[in-house]
């Protein structure tokens, strides 16, 4: 092969190479710009502080959250090192309130969403990243929510067309309580005993709020189960400060006297303050 022709190779090669590495710093520019400074629902419904998700080939795999709740991601920066990415933010919780349907918790959050894209095409995958970490909106993210959790939001956020009077409409004896659209305030419905508490645990103070000498209240939202326990735990308020994860573990201890529906033991909706007080 000649000397000219070598060049002409080399030449193509270079042009190939820059193109691939330029499209590549395309994608991750353009993933910046999209995300920085934004409010994004996050996917997964976790409430923890560091969040991996991983490309197992095929789909982006979380890594199982330790605790959950409908969080809102500010996102501040974006870092890429080789496949994988990091996102840097502050989260807040969606929140119960008694006048709005929705609201952000006051209390924001230090969040690090790391993702690992190794085996997949990375640039590719960076064009979707977005939307396979957030939601686009709010109506998307609740469309997505496990039902578990569903009766842990306020009702007119699942469903604003549905009333107070019109869930108080039904009684505990229909075939499924969750076909009345069953909320923290339809445990007085006809028929219905509430729960109560048989046995609770103290909750620990975390070393950051020791430090600081402050005091917090987190309330979790609970399913009490037919039996008394308590099940879907879920970040109703944050309290921040490491204290959310230790009024998650407390009530997970928590025993209960079930709800009942016309004597029967049902599971039904709850919610607990917990709070942190230093003498």
């Amino acid at each position: 092969m000649s000397g000219t022709k070598w060049l002409g190779l080399v030449a193509c090669c270079l042009v190939i190479g820059s193109a691939a590495a330029q499209t590549a710093k395309d994608a991750e520019q353009t993933l910046r710009d999209a995300v920085v400074k934004k409010q994004l629902y996050l996917r997964g419904f976790s409430a923890d502080n560091l969040v991996r998700w991983r490309w197992d080939g095929s789909s982006l795999v979380e890594q199982s959250p330790r605790l959950h709740t409908l969080g809102v991601l500010t996102v501040r920066d974006v870092k890429f090192r080789g496949s994988k990415v990091e996102f840097a933010g502050e989260r807040q919780t969606v929140v119960r309130t008694s006048d709005s349907p929705l609201a952000l918790s006051a209390v924001k959050e230090e969040m690090r969403v790391e993702v690992d894209l190794s085996g997949g095409d990375v640039s590719g995958l960076l064009q979707k990243l977005q939307s396979l970490l957030f939601y686009p909106n709010l109506d998307a993210a609740l469309a997505d929510l496990p039902p578990e959790y569903r009766p842990l939001l306020p009702a007119r956020v699942m469903d604003p067309t549905k009333t107070k009077q019109d869930r108080k409409a039904c009684d505990c004896s229909s075939p499924s309580v969750a076909t009345c659209g069953l909320s923290y305030a339809d445990i007085g419905m006809p028929g219905m005993k509430p729960p109560s508490v048989a046995y609770s645990v103290e909750p620990e103070f975390s070393d950051e709020a020791r430090q600081k000498m402050a005091n917090g209240t987190v309330q979790v939202g609970l399913i009490v189960n037919a039996a008394g326990n308590p099940d879907y735990l879920w970040l109703a308020r944050p309290a921040g400060m490491g204290l959310d994860a230790n009024a998650m573990k407390a009530v997970s201890q928590y025993r209960f006297k079930p709800a009942t529906c016309h004597n029967q033991p049902v599971p039904v909706p709850l919610f607990i303050d917990v709070s942190f007080r230093m003498n």
